[in-house]
């Protein structure tokens, strides 16, 4: 009776129909890690524009654009962009994080410890 059952394992394991799910599942996972690696590039390019336009941008945000909360609009102060700085963190290349962190932490939202 075993034997028939690991027989039949055997069988429905090296047939085509799993052999070709295995390969399509295979290339799924490689997609997706493919998709997540230009999504980690991106972000860091969309943060370093951001950080660039930052220490560019002296003048006031133009009342034009509308604001991000009622709250911030009526509260006094630096705007958010200002009290950011750089995350501390360092990335598997050995450079520094080029995110922006949140006021008040020192590392971004991907290394906040």
């Amino acid at each position: 009776m075993k034997t028939l059952l690991v027989s039949l394992a055997l069988v429905v394991l090296l047939s085509p129909t799993a052999t070709s799910q295995n390969a399509a599942t295979a290339s799924l996972a490689e997609e997706v890690a493919a998709l997540k690696r230009k999504v980690a590039a991106l972000e860091q390019r969309l943060d370093l524009v951001i950080s660039t336009l930052n220490r560019q941008n002296t003048a006031p945000i133009p009342a034009t654009t509308p604001a991000r909360s009622s709250v911030a609009a009526a509260t006094p102060g630096p705007s958010p962009a200002s009290s950011r700085i750089q995350c501390q963190a360092t990335t598997r290349k050995g450079t520094q994080c080029s995110r922006l962190a949140p006021a008040g932490s020192s590392y971004c939202w991907q290394h906040g410890r």
